[in-house]
């Protein structure tokens, strides 16, 4: 009877988790793929993560991430501008996703479209008024590239 209890618990347990858990599971799994530098399976497991949750503004990231790195490591001109694409769809559902926004502006400054990554900060802080955050990755922008007097 132990036995079934427990097994009954397991199961519950899974049911509650849901696709959300197994997202979250391929998330987990893609960003350890990724710190090890297998970025083919990062994108996998970030694809089967956006399987179970369409829309997930996290998958997006993550896979704006992983082409983002490839694209440095690999010097692949398709990489960033698919890295940028899953940034913006990252943005269209979380535009206060700090980490994408850092990302897209780390992107577009690195591509020379410096003028476009503050642009694209400028809206987010607009568009977020109370929220400090824009404002410092504004400064941290211009610190990294040497203007210090802006930052």
């Amino acid at each position: 009877m132990p036995a079934i209890r427990t097994a009954l618990v397991v199961v519950i347990a899974l049911a509650c988790a849901g696709c959300g858990g197994l997202a979250r599971n391929d998330n987990a799994e893609g960003v350890r793929l990724y710190q090890q530098g297998n970025y083919l399976g990062a994108v996998d497991r970030f694809q089967q993560a956006l399987s179970r949750e369409p829309g997930n503004p996290d998958c997006f990231y993550n896979l704006g991430a992983t082409y983002h790195q490839q694209a440095k490591v690999f010097s692949r001109p398709a990489d960033v501008a698919t890295a940028e694409q899953y940034y913006h769809l990252c943005l269209a559902r979380n535009p206060n996703h700090e980490a994408c926004q850092r990302a897209l502006a780390v992107l577009l400054v690195e591509e020379k479209r410096g003028s476009d990554a503050v642009a694209q900060l400028q809206a987010w802080s607009r568009s977020q008024p109370g929220n400090p955050q824009p404002h410092i990755e504004l400064a941290r922008l211009a610190q990294e590239h040497g203007d210090l007097r802006e930052a």
